[in-house]
């Protein structure tokens, strides 16, 4: 096939003309559309000269170089070398290079201009997504925190401002990066432009701007946008001058069909073929398994389309630069330190049994005589000797000068982007009441004249309120908040500043006149250890040895929540909730003979020791703020068909459905989901409405769940009064971390007081996804329904 270069709009202007002399670059998706090969046909014949040009196909390792210590740079290059990879993908995260406005660093592990050119000494190609937005569960997709400092902020879009920081940022990774171009003989042969970003918002002349101020910059290869492959996703996220590759964890041939529909002629990219997932605090570990992944693998190469491993490692996301998840109101789930992903590689660079699946399936697909390298071998983990923190410092010690303020405000005003803030006044008492916190972003403990009183997580809206009971005379009341990490998808992105955002109360009465100590927590030299006994929150220092340096992984099982730091470096978060319950450390930061670790501590469990281990540990405690769940081990609720008002099935759509039966007077309903579309074993509902007279829907102020079977309180805020909280985007959703319950999904609704009913309104999960309940029968009564049905 010969591809038509030209752009295909605004052809006079020079930044989006693609040079001729990189054609060969662009025919690298090209064989996709091969005679014969098309994506959407079952398994055609490969003939000898089809697979010859396998060999100009993208098979690519995604590595992130600041989730990787940079002495082991070129081992992870190597092994996707190795693996049989002939380029290296990686994210450019703009927060890590410009901490301040007008402040840049490429040094470290931020020197993306040597990854870039050890990629390039290793003989492989390097495809740059250069953001500004980047996604990949980084703190605010990789957008700098101080963007927010500007009230009126709208990210990723054709704002001003937002505009100009974006244009200074490219013109000095142009500065970096520019020469290590293919068209100047480098390795740079692709650049994304954003990412994703059909998700966020249906602007494409943002794209546009992005596009040009790239090449502005001296950015002349190929562009390219990715999106998922519906052709809503494929309008709103494709611009002229940019090709378009698509992202999937699986099903390619149904993917790949439905993007041929508005791409026929291809060239056919997967961008992001996810080999594993990311874990979130309070959650399971996610797996995924070697076959399913070579299956689909097989099928895409087959047919000539290009693949990037996301991840080939996932490594460990440094200090506080993890992100966070959650699209509807109320919604907030950050991600671990440990970015293992399950990937192609273990967190410590080790090959999984992924390894030899996908590469085998890649050595099926060279021309006849080629071998692939063997990768390096990886040095043995070690194990530490358990040791000591028997070294105490307070928070106090690193506390600046007070910003006063009569209201709190939030960090980003303060001009800080990272790590936790002290918020302090005075109360007179004797006071007694509920503390509530207005905008918590996004852990606070409470404290009251220097002792711990409790503590609140965004994650659990309840807990956002305290009660208190203060003694008489002057109070010092405080609260230390911890920036967990900035969401980094979807519009929400917008919200998020962090400390306190909106009023602090006690017994219904606004507090004022605040304190406000920044506590970024990029200097820990203030800091006076010694013996003495100091209360949480409160920083832990010991000292080990080590004869013969080697990665290992911290043992911090029976430590509360903080952070930790290796020789003065930052290593991350920690959390008893899990699953991360180690600290990947790597051993070209240990030193031979003393080594210091430091370990904060702001929800203390009084463990004073750590242990290396040779392998990581998964599992967690139960997270003390979650809400207590209604279900009593399996057991079912005792159901009469007298109390039967309706039986039937719902449609697969994510309309409202409206079902009616005759007059009855009840204050106690019953939801029961027999099954759901396309045999999901999840039942899920966004809201729930019981009609009165008339059809009149029935006021939901007084309503409480009485009973649910499973509900989801891992892995999201899958909880049951979601199903009338009024807010179409949240949900009741039944578990599926760790577990899955069958059918019958119940949920017991208390309407608060005997009332005439003759009809319920379900409104389905909105996105198409699991959950949407087709068979159900509907129970209503004015009594409790009562009698457990053990399992």
């Amino acid at each position: 096939m010969v591809m038509d270069l030209r752009p295909t709009a605004d052809a006079a202007n020079p930044r989006n003309r693609l040079p001729r002399s990189i054609a060969w670059a662009m025919l690298l998706w090209a064989t996709a559309s091969a005679p014969g090969r098309g994506v959407a046909g079952g398994a055609e014949h490969i003939d000898s000269a089809s697979r010859e040009q396998v060999r100009s196909q993208l098979v690519s390792a995604e590595l992130h170089y600041p989730r990787i210590p940079r002495a082991y740079w070129r081992d992870r290059i190597q092994k996707a070398n190795g693996m049989g990879c002939n380029a290296v993908s990686t994210y450019v995260f703009w927060n890590l290079h410009e901490p301040r406005p007008g402040e840049f660093r490429f040094e470290g592990e931020a020197d993306v201009a040597a990854f870039v050119r050890t990629a390039g000494e290793e003989g492989m190609k390097v495809i740059l997504r250069s953001g500004p937005c980047v996604c990949g569960e980084w703190d605010l997709g990789g957008l700098p925190a101080w963007l927010l400092a500007d009230p009126h902020m709208h990210l990723r879009s054709n704002y001003g401002p937002y505009l100009q920081a974006t244009e200074r940022y490219f013109q000095r990774l142009g500065r970096e990066l520019a020469e290590l171009q293919a068209t100047r003989g480098g390795p740079i042969t692709l650049i994304q432009v954003e990412n994703e970003y059909s998700n966020y918002e249906g602007n494409p002349s943002h794209l546009e701007r992005l596009r040009d101020q790239l090449r502005a910059a001296g950015f002349d290869v190929p562009l390219f946008t990715t999106t998922w492959p519906s052709a809503e996703h494929v309008r709103l996220g494709s611009i002229p001058g940019c090709l378009n590759a698509v992202a999937l964890a699986r099903n390619a041939a149904s993917v790949f069909a439905e993007y041929g529909k508005v791409n026929p002629s291809g060239p056919y990219f997967c961008s992001e073929f996810w080999v594993g997932w990311f874990d979130q605090w309070g959650g399971s570990h996610r797996r995924s398994y070697a076959a399913d992944l070579a299956q689909e693998l097989e099928w895409m190469l087959s047919r000539g389309i290009s693949v990037n491993f996301y991840m080939f490692q996932g490594g460990t996301t440094p200090g506080f630069y993890n992100g966070a998840n959650g699209v509807g109101p109320g919604q907030y789930y950050p991600t671990t330190t440990s970015y293992d992903y399950d990937a192609i590689l273990d967190e410590a660079g080790r090959p999984t049994d992924k390894f030899n699946a996908l590469r085998e399936v890649i050595r099926r697909h060279l021309p006849t005589g080629t071998t692939l390298p063997e990768p390096p071998v990886s040095p043995p983990t070690i194990e530490i000797a358990r040791f000591e923190l028997n070294e105490s410092a307070a928070i106090a010690d690193i506390l600046g000068p007070a910003v006063e303020r009569l209201l709190p405000v939030n960090m980003e005003a303060l001009g800080q982007s990272y790590g936790y803030i002290l918020y302090r006044t005075k109360v007179k008492g004797p006071v007694q009441g509920l503390l509530t916190v207005g905008g918590l972003h996004d852990y606070a403990v409470v404290l009251v004249n220097g002792h711990r009183i409790g503590a609140m997580d965004r994650r659990h809206p309840h807990s956002q309120q305290l009660e208190l009971r203060l003694p008489a005379g002057e109070v010092t009341l405080e609260l230390l908040v911890e920036n967990s990490g900035r969401i980094n998808f979807g519009q929400a992105m917008n919200g998020e500043r962090k400390g306190i955002l909106g009023e602090v109360a006690l017994a219904g009465t606004p507090l004022t006149g605040w304190q406000h100590f920044t506590l970024p927590m990029e200097d820990l030299n203030r800091l006076r250890f010694s013996r003495r006994t100091v209360a949480s929150p409160v920083f832990r220092r010991g000292v080990f040895r080590v004869e013969r340096p080697g990665d290992t992984f911290l043992d911090l099982r029976g430590w509360g929540k903080g952070q930790v730091w290796l020789n003065g470096r930052n290593l991350g978060r920690h959390w008893c909730i899990g699953p991360q319950q180690t600290m990947y450390c790597p051993g070209v930061w240990l030193k031979r003979g003393a080594n210091e670790l430091v370990v904060l501590e702001i929800e203390e469990r009084g463990h004073r020791s750590v242990a290396g281990l040779k392998d990581p540990v998964y599992g967690g405690e139960t997270d003390p703020l979650a809400p207590a769940g209604r279900v009593n081990a399996g057991a079912r609720l005792r159901l009469h068909e007298k109390d039967l008002r309706y039986q039937g099935s719902f449609p697969d759509t994510g309309e409202a459905q409206t079902i009616r039966f005759p007059a009855v007077e009840a204050r106690f309903i019953c939801l029961q989901a027999l099954s759901a579309h396309a045999g999901h074993p999840h039942a899920a509902v966004a809201e729930l409405d019981v009609l009165g007279a008339e059809g009149r829907v029935l006021p939901r102020d007084r309503w409480e769940v009485r009973y649910v079977d499973s509900e989801e309180l891992k892995e999201e805020n899958g909880s049951a009064e979601n199903a009338f909280d009024g807010k179409a985007e949240t949900y009741w959703h039944s578990a599926w971390s760790g577990v899955t319950p069958r059918f019958p999904h119940l949920l017991v609704i208390d309407l608060g007081e005997v009332v005439p009913i003759e009809g319920v309104r379900y409104l389905p999960r909105q996105e198409d996804k699991p959950g949407r309940i087709k068979d159900f029968k509907f129970y209503a009564r004015k009594e409790r329904f009562v009698g457990l049905i053990q399992p």
